[in-house]
């Protein structure tokens, strides 16, 4: 039985994004360094991991590294966009699209 809550979210930089491994199944965030400036492009959740919060532990996860290592976000993916708005103390220094 795989705990969910406790899954690292790891920093897969030759591959440009955010994992958690679970099992066999692997969820991600995209993204793009670019200087000081971080851009979340896609997130990605297999079905087997669906509705078990993985895009919001990612998105989490992403933030506090922009934040913790002074990053601006563009933030262009859906999820990182939703999670910025419910969560203000993130949007002092994330762009992103208000549709």
């Amino acid at each position: 039985m795989i705990d969910f809550e406790t899954l690292p979210v790891t920093n897969n930089s030759a591959k440009s994004r955010f994992e958690i491994v679970a099992g066999e199944d692997i969820a991600w965030l995209d993204y793009e360094l670019d200087g000081d400036v971080i851009r979340y492009t896609h997130t990605e959740v297999p079905k087997a991991l669906q509705g078990k919060g993985m895009a919001k532990k990612l998105a989490y996860a992403v933030m506090e590294y922009a934040q913790t290592n002074q990053l601006e976000v563009e933030a262009i993916c859906p999820v990182v966009v939703k999670y910025v708005k419910e969560h203000p103390e993130y949007q002092g220094f994330t762009k992103y699209e208000d549709s």
